[in-house]
């Protein structure tokens, strides 16, 4: 064997070379630095979600104030002591002054967060459209809550099947935590 490789031209022996380094490198590859490079693709996600992660509270401190200011503006009230029951009382009132029918009070969804609650009431009124229009101006206007929605559409009673044209409505109230 000696003997065969001593008598090989240095170009074979070159070529040789190169095969058994390519071998060498083609088994290592898969033990050694494939890992290595999955390993470091790892720590760079890591790294850039630990970044994304830092300013986390002043972003939350941002986002909260910026609810707060929107509320505000939205004139969400703050006050607790808007209850289902003032809400009624105003809905029924305006109803009564536009000669519309109060058709539904639904009860309230309350979606919570540890600084607040926003609680939404769905109403469905009945009635001409104008005399819908002004009892929902005026909830809007003297309402404790927030008119955030309002749907008209016809509606068909199937026993007796007449047409009437009703509004669904949407007030909400804010409520903040002390």
């Amino acid at each position: 064997m000696k003997n065969r490789i001593r008598n090989l031209s240095p170009k074979v022996k070159l070529r040789l070379t190169w095969i058994a380094l390519l071998m060498v490198c083609w088994l290592i590859y898969p033990l050694t630095i494939a890992k290595t490079l999955e390993l470091r693709a790892q720590v760079n996600e890591l790294q850039a979600l630990n970044d994304s992660i830092a300013d986390l509270p002043l972003r939350q401190d941002r986002v909260e104030e910026e609810l707060l200011h929107l509320a505000s503006l939205n004139g969400l009230s703050g006050d607790k002591t808007v209850t289902r029951e003032s809400i009624l009382q105003e809905v029924t009132t305006a109803c009564a002054n536009h000669e519309v029918i109060l058709r539904e009070f639904s009860t309230c969804r309350r979606y919570s967060n540890e600084d607040w609650t926003i609680e939404t009431h769905p109403v469905i009124i009945e009635g001409e459209f104008t005399a819908m229009l002004q009892a929902v101006h005026e909830i809007e206007r003297k309402g404790s809550g927030t008119t955030v929605s309002v749907t008209f559409f016809n509606h068909t009673d199937k026993q007796s099947k007449k047409r009437s044209t009703r509004a669904q409505l949407f007030i909400q109230n804010m409520i903040t935590a002390p």
